[in-house]
């Protein structure tokens, strides 16, 4: 079962992008082995996140010794 899982996933996003790249008439373009690892979440990310739903974020370092 998980393969025809991964086999749908794959399927799924190739049609994603194709449909982008048709729709915008775009190339198409690689983004690299390395782009996911750029997507991580940084504390800046979660910090805007919060303040643009109204909230206001204080961070203080924590003294764990």
């Amino acid at each position: 079962m998980g393969k025809q899982k991964a086999i749908m996933a794959v399927s799924h996003l190739l049609l994603r992008m194709i449909y982008v790249v048709l729709r915008d008439k775009v190339p198409y373009e690689e983004l690299g082995a390395d782009y996911l690892g750029k997507r991580e979440k940084t504390i800046e990310y979660w910090i805007r996140k919060i303040n643009q739903m109204g909230y206001k974020v204080e961070i203080h370092e924590l003294n764990l010794t």
